[in-house]
């Protein structure tokens, strides 16, 4: 689903209503702008919430600007856009978070770990039926 080059890679998670975004150090406005592209892609395939799990391990810097952008005029606009579950860390993305949370359209939630914020998913009902 995503490319290797790219500073964000978005997989879907076996079994889950959601998606993984990895984040990687180099990312630019084209990423961002192909990301977004890929999340709308899967909320135009989905009936329930899609949950966003963001990896920021790597301590990526993110265009505030454009990743601000990218959020308010793609994604979030979709009704069924779940809540962002981000584990790592990264200043800028935090920046981003605080706005758009501002704009009461979408929750973040910050993990210490991948493993905590897969809890939170099962915790939530992010399993995706089976029927």
């Amino acid at each position: 689903m995503s490319e290797e080059n790219s500073g964000i890679q978005v997989e879907p998670i076996d079994g889950y209503n959601a998606l993984k975004l990895i984040c990687k150090h180099n990312i630019d406005d084209h990423d961002l702008h192909g990301a977004s592209q890929q999340i709308l892609a899967a909320l135009d395939r989905t009936t329930a919430p899609l949950h966003l799990v963001v990896d920021l391990t790597s301590q990526p810097e993110l265009p505030v600007g454009a990743t601000t952008y990218e959020i308010l005029t793609g994604p979030i606009k979709n009704p069924l856009l779940g809540k962002f579950l981000v584990f790592g860390s990264s200043p800028s993305a935090h920046l981003v978070a605080d706005f758009v949370e501002f704009r009461g359209t979408v929750e973040a939630l910050w993990f210490d770990t991948e493993a905590e914020a897969m809890a939170y998913l099962d915790q939530i009902g992010g399993k995706r039926d089976t029927d």
